[in-house]
């Protein structure tokens, strides 16, 4: 898990003309800090909604005295579709985001769009879980009815759920155009993303399926059978896209010598290191097979490596 580091700063009175929000304190996560989806997910409410209205509240203040720093608190208010994560709440909130004017790419959530948000509560008030960067998941699929949200099996698949199946509403050129499954791995595992995927690869829209098809893809590196079906799409970029990856050209990956030599080079570079160094520390073992079987392991699995351990 990624390491969240704050800058927390001192009570800052905002003059907003409304004291629900004088006593509103900035968590600012500055850009290019490192944030894991742990903290997201950690949040008291996962709430997915449709912006109605953005508002500035008083004017732009410094963060600390001297500082070049300059935050606007912004209100969101917003129509509540879904609740992944905590207790219903009104069918509208508002809630409270510290804005960096200057930073690029600005944070900002669109009035008339849907995104998750990750909520926290504070002096009375519903806030971002982070200022002046935050999370933005913006839902392309249209809305959902909360019974069919399967938030048993927790608030990461739930997300990764209303991210690729589409809904009510749902304008499926639009959705096809915005189909990410590569930048969901930390919210689901392989296994469920591709299960959601193949599903849109049988969906009526012919276009829609014809996408779904390259962004498995192209994610995941793969060549999946419905590859063959998109060559022959009406779409003139679908089908020279398949016909680009059908022909082996963009294989930058070099998948079929991975595949047999180093297979754990296919997988996140976080979850490679965790398994090397697990298999390391047993190389250390008191117990000569436990040490020769861990040796193997890394021999097996890092084969251009080489472990003080392992003679």
């Amino acid at each position: 898990m990624q390491m969240m580091r704050f800058a927390c700063v001192a009570l800052l009175a905002i003059s907003t003309g409304c004291t629900q929000t004088s006593g509103l304190r900035q968590r600012v996560i500055f850009q290019g800090e490192p944030v894991g989806s742990d903290f997201w997910l950690a949040a008291p409410h996962v709430l997915v909604v449709k912006i109605l209205k953005a508002e500035l509240q008083g004017r732009p203040e410094p963060l600390e005295p001297k500082k070049k720093l300059v935050l606007q608190l912004v209100k969101f208010t917003a129509e509540v579709e879904n609740v992944i994560t905590g207790i219903q709440l009104d069918n509208v909130i508002s809630f409270y985001f510290f804005l960096n004017p200057d930073q690029s790419p600005r944070y900002w959530l669109e009035p008339g769009k849907r995104y998750v948000v990750f909520l926290r509560d504070e002096d009375g008030a519903l806030r971002t879980m982070a200022d002046c960067s935050q999370l933005a998941l913006r839902v392309y699929s249209g809305r959902h009815a909360q019974r069919q949200l399967p938030t048993n099996l927790g608030p990461g698949p739930t997300i990764v759920y209303v991210l690729l199946v589409p809904g009510s509403e749902c304008n499926f050129s639009e959705f096809g155009m915005h189909l990410a499954p590569d930048q969901l791995d930390e919210y689901a595992s392989p296994r469920y993303i591709a299960s959601l995927m193949s599903q849109l690869q049988q969906h009526a829209a012919p276009a829609l399926r014809d996408r779904a098809c390259l962004a498995t893809a192209q994610a995941f590196w793969f060549r999946p059978p419905c590859l063959a079906s998109c060559v022959k799409s009406s779409d003139a970029q679908i089908r020279e896209t398949a016909t680009v990856l059908l022909s082996g050209r963009d294989d930058k990956i070099g998948a079929p010598e991975r595949l047999r030599k180093a297979p754990l080079s296919l997988m996140p570079t976080r979850m490679e290191e965790y398994i090397e160094g697990r298999l390391e520390m047993f190389t250390s073992d008191v117990r000569p097979e436990v040490r020769r079987s861990a040796c193997e392991d890394l021999g097996r699995l890092f084969p251009v490596r080489r472990y003080p351990q392992c003679k």
